[in-house]
């Protein structure tokens, strides 16, 4: 159940007779099937059954509240202390949160992340525009970032003519902006050296490249459908130094696509499929379409509507 102040003794684990807790499982499930419900009460019976505790465990969300979330819910079961529960960040709780920020924790930090003012400073000095006149108008400037991220997120170079051409935004960049992109790419890199900061794809670009794993038993990642390549390259890494991988995701339902998500990265991992089968969240007027427009694409998983 998705019920954020069940008592774990009241959720009814998925699967669990068939796949015990210390196995590596994928779940997959519509919204408010409990994907996060379920990966929780594995990582609680395995800290509770299984000698493992709370610093054992790295699980990447997307969201820092979804985090925040996850530990209260791990708190009020008794499996994460209030003391671990006031300073997240730290100690045995400090690998569990956005993908980026766990990813900065393993490395030891990669430096002070880009902001708006350090964008708008660059393409100011190359006279670019940069902020919107209009909310529909998207400038040059915000144009060429969305380029230079694409690229990194899905492992391009975005100083390669040939990279170039498989970004989707690349058409509508060059309509505003007729300068050299990898020209560009390469002044951003020695802006950012310059100011000592770094673009948010660095984080997860740093543990790549040093080969470094978080090195714990527990790795849950949450949301997994909406993986980027970048993403997936990393997960991947890092779930081969894991004893226990929970996968969650809804391949059926990919938000991120304009960054690169693809549901293959889920589909591609080899681990047992269970299948959650009843949504608590979505109402029945919204239900019923949706199944019906799925239909006339693929077919859609049988999954129960609890009220």
């Amino acid at each position: 159940m998705t019920d954020p102040q069940l008592a774990l003794a009241d959720v009814d684990i998925a699967g669990i007779d068939k796949y015990p807790a210390d196995e590596s499982v994928k779940l997959n499930g519509p919204p408010g099937t409990g994907k996060t419900t379920n990966s929780a009460a594995r990582v609680a019976k395995l800290i509770r059954d299984h000698g493992y505790s709370i610093g054992d465990v790295v699980w990447i969300t997307y969201r820092k509240s979804l985090a925040m979330d996850t530990l209260r819910r791990l708190s009020r079961w008794g499996v994460v202390s209030d003391e671990e529960l006031s300073s997240p960040g730290d100690g045995a709780t400090r690998f569990i949160g956005t993908a980026h920020a766990v990813a900065n924790r393993c490395v030891g930090g990669v430096g002070e992340p880009v902001g708006y003012g350090d964008k708008k400073q660059f393409c100011e000095r190359r006279n670019l525009k940069f902020d919107k006149s209009t909310p529909w108008e998207t400038p040059a400037g915000q144009l060429l970032f969305d380029v230079f991220d694409y690229a990194k997120k899905n492992l391009l170079d975005p100083t390669s003519k040939a990279d170039l051409r498989k970004i989707p935004g690349i058409d509508d960049l060059r309509k505003k902006y007729q300068g050299s992109i990898p020209r560009a790419y390469q002044d951003w890199e020695d802006h950012k050296d310059e100011n000592e900061k770094v673009d948010f794809w660095e984080m997860l670009e740093a543990p790549l490249k040093t080969g470094l794993t978080p090195g714990k038993s527990i790795l849950v990642i949450d949301e997994y459908h909406d993986a980027y390549p970048q993403m997936a390259k990393l997960a991947e890494m890092w779930a081969e130094s894991a004893d226990i991988v929970i996968v969650a995701g809804d391949p059926l339902q990919v938000v991120n696509t304009y960054e690169g998500a693809d549901p293959s990265f889920y589909r591609r991992i080899d681990y047992p499929e269970i299948l959650l089968p009843r949504t608590y969240r979505v109402p029945y007027e919204h239900w019923k379409p949706a199944t019906w427009l799925l239909a006339n694409a693929h077919q859609p998983p049988r999954i129960d509507r609890q009220s």
